[in-house]
């Protein structure tokens, strides 16, 4: 049975962009039934498969975040999407960086022997999801109405203010529900 992971960029804990994203997601949850979860930016999500699967995984990840200087994300715009987890997001900029960062993780985790999870056809697109849910047809007008009353309450500025630099990369193991996924090791990037 394969094991669920994904390396995961946050905003800091008690930072101002941090409070901006978990406000609105907590928002949006209640007012739509979405699960909880924590604000965060997936950088990639794999299937391992047992076992020491999650000591191979945990690796990858310390291998990716040695001697690299935290990733900054800048986010352009909510948007929404057809799948469960990109309901309401904020959309991040693909910078260099985040685009080398994707590209080496992808590279470190298939070395690993994972499955890679790459939800989006067209590519890599780093989000951070805002609300899950609202899935099946007819509910693109319902998750739009989301995005544009949030965008009205949060202000012109919110994309902006919920940008970060990532200062640890995460290994989240993301296996059922939401509020049962743990984190399994974190590690620290470089100071710049």
């Amino acid at each position: 049975m394969a094991e669920a992971y994904s390396l995961w960029l946050e905003p800091a804990a008690g930072g101002a962009a941090r409070a901006r994203a978990a406000g609105a997601a907590g928002r949006l949850a209640v007012r739509h039934g979405g699960p909880a979860f924590p604000p965060h930016v997936t950088l990639l999500s794999c299937r391992a498969p047992s076992p020491g699967a999650e000591v191979r995984v945990v690796g990858a990840a310390c291998a990716l975040a040695a001697g690299r200087p935290g990733l900054r994300v800048d986010f352009a715009r909510v948007a929404c999407g057809a799948m469960f987890f990109q309901c309401v997001y904020l959309e991040a900029e693909l910078g260099a960086a985040l685009a080398a960062a994707h590209t080496e993780a992808k590279h470190l985790l298939s070395e690993a022997g994972c499955e890679l999870s790459l939800p989006n056809p067209e590519g890599f697109l780093p989000h951070l999801s805002l609300l899950y849910g609202l899935e099946g047809e007819g509910r693109a007008a319902e998750k739009a109405a989301a995005a544009a009353r949030l965008e009205e309450e949060e202000g012109p500025t919110f994309a902006a203010a919920a940008s970060f630099t990532a200062e640890d990369l995460l290994v989240m193991r993301v296996e059922g529900p939401c509020e049962a996924w743990r984190e399994v090791a974190r590690f620290p990037f470089a100071q710049s």
